[in-house]
C-alpha cells in the first residue's frame, strides 16, 4: 500500500497542502527508507492489554446576547481492553 501510494497521492498533497514540488524521486527515496520500519511495526506483536480514551465533541449555534457563537458539548470515556484468543474484550 505504501510502495503504491507513494508517488501520484504524496506529490499531489505535497502541492496541494503545502505549497511546495517534492519530486517522485525523493518520495520514493524516503518511502523505501522507512519502507522496512513500517512494516515491522505493522507485524509487531500486540501488548495484552491497552487503554482506551475516546474524546467526541459536538458543536451547537447558542444565541449570547445579540451574538450567535458555537458553543462544543464534550463526551469522554475511559476504558481498558484486553485481547483473548482473536477477540478484544472492552472493560464497562
Amino acid at each position: 500500500m505504501l510502495r503504491a501510494c507513494r508517488s501520484a497521492i504524496s506529490k499531489n498533497k505535497s502541492e496541494e497542502v503545502y505549497n511546495f514540488d517534492v519530486p517522485p524521486s525523493t518520495i520514493s527515496r524516503i518511502t523505501d527508507r522507512i519502507f522496512q520500519d513500517v512494516v515491522a511495526w505493522q507485524n509487531r506483536p500486540l501488548e495484552p492489554l491497552y487503554l482506551v480514551v475516546w474524546m467526541d465533541g459536538i458543536v451547537f449555534k447558542v444565541k449570547e446576547g445579540s451574538r450567535v457563537i458555537d458553543k462544543t458539548v464534550y463526551s469522554h470515556w475511559l476504558r481498558s481492553g484486553w485481547k483473548e484468543g482473536s477477540a478484544w474484550n472492552v472493560a464497562g
